[in-house]
C-alpha cells in the first residue's frame, strides 16, 4: 500500500478505519478493530534513516500505549473519534536487519476500546503503510505474498516476510517456496521456536528469488503469530520509481472465493 501524499493517507486510513469483513470459515465476525495487536517492520532500504509511525482510529475516545518490551521503548497515545492519532517509534527500535535470527523485537498495541491500527513508513519519496489486525483475528496457517529479489543501486534487493509471536512456547514451521539468505532450501521445512513479542525475518537469497508462496504455520492451534510480507525495495512493473512493499497477511482459513 503505497501513498506519496501524507494528508491523503491520512485521511484514506481515517475513512477505512471500521473496515470489516466477514469469514464464513470461521463463522464469526473478522475485523481489524481490536484492542491487542503485535506488528514488526521487515529491512526496508532507508533502514533507520526512515520514520516509522502506528496510526491508530476509534469509534469514541479511548487511550492506550504503543511499546517494544524487548527495548523498553513506551508511550501511551488518546484516540478522538474522527481523528488520526500518529505514534512515531524510535527508528534504530523498529529498523529490523537480522536474518533468521530470533530477536524480542515485536510492537506491541494495546487499548481500552476497539481501535483501528495502521503501521507505515516514509522517508523522502518513500512510502509504505499496512494494515494491522488484531489478535482476535490472525490465525495459524499463512502464505506469502511478495515480489522477485533485484539489484538496485548495485545491491540485492530482497524479498522478505516477518513473524511475530503472540504467545510464549509458539513452534513456527516455515517452507520456503525459495532458497533463503541463510541457507535454507526451497520446499525443505524447518520450525523456529518463539515466545510473546519474538519475531522472526526471513529473506530470500538470489536475485530473481521470491519467497511469495512461502507457507507458514504455527503448530499450536493456541498460538497465533502475525505475519508480514514485504521487499526491501523493489520496482514493480513500467517507470523507475521504487519502493518497499509491506502487507499484513491473511490467515489461510479468512481466503474466499468471490
Amino acid at each position: 500500500m503505497k501513498f506519496g501524499n501524507i494528508r491523503y493517507w491520512n485521511t484514506l486510513l481515517l475513512s477505512i478505519g471500521c473496515l470489516c469483513v466477514w469469514s464464513h470459515a470461521h463463522a464469526q465476525k473478522f475485523t481489524n478493530s481490536g484492542t491487542d495487536f503485535w506488528l514488526a517492520f521487515p529491512e526496508f532500504y532507508d533502514l533507520a534513516s526512515a520514520e516509522y509511525i502506528i496510526y491508530l482510529s476509534s469509534n469514541s475516545p479511548t487511550n492506550g500505549t504503543v511499546e517494544i518490551p524487548g527495548t523498553g521503548y513506551s508511550k501511551t497515545f488518546s484516540t478522538i473519534n474522527g481523528q488520526v492519532t500518529k505514534v512515531s517509534l524510535p527508528s534504530n527500535d523498529a529498523t529490523i536487519t537480522a536474518q533468521e535470527q530470533v530477536l524480542n523485537r515485536g510492537i506491541h498495541v494495546t487499548s481500552v476500546r476497539p481501535i483501528s491500527v495502521y503501521a507505515g513508513t516514509i522517508h523522502n519519496a518513500r512510502s509504505e503503510a499496512s494494515l494491522v489486525l488484531p489478535i482476535t483475528s490472525i490465525g495459524t496457517d499463512y502464505r506469502i505474498m511478495s515480489y522477485p529479489t533485484q539489484t538496485k543501486s548495485n545491491a540485492l534487493r530482497k524479498s522478505e516476510f516477518i513473524v511475530v509471536a503472540t504467545k510464549n512456547g509458539t513452534t513456527v514451521q516455515i517452507t520456503p517456496s525459495c532458497n533463503t539468505s541463510q541457507g535454507r532450501q526451497a520446499n525443505q521445512p524447518y520450525t523456529v521456536n518463539l515466545n510473546q513479542g519474538d519475531i522472526f525475518m526471513v529473506q530470500a537469497d538470489a536475485l530473481g528469488d521470491d519467497l511469495t508462496g512461502t507457507q507458514v504455520r504455527s503448530l499450536g492451534s493456541d498460538k497465533p503469530i502475525s505475519v508480514f510480507g514485504g521487499h526491501v525495495w523493489v520496482q514493480i512493473l513500467c517507470g523507475t520509481n521504487a519502493d518497499p512493499l509491506y502487507e499484513q497477511m491473511f490467515p489461510v482459513p479468512t481466503w474466499g472465493k468471490s
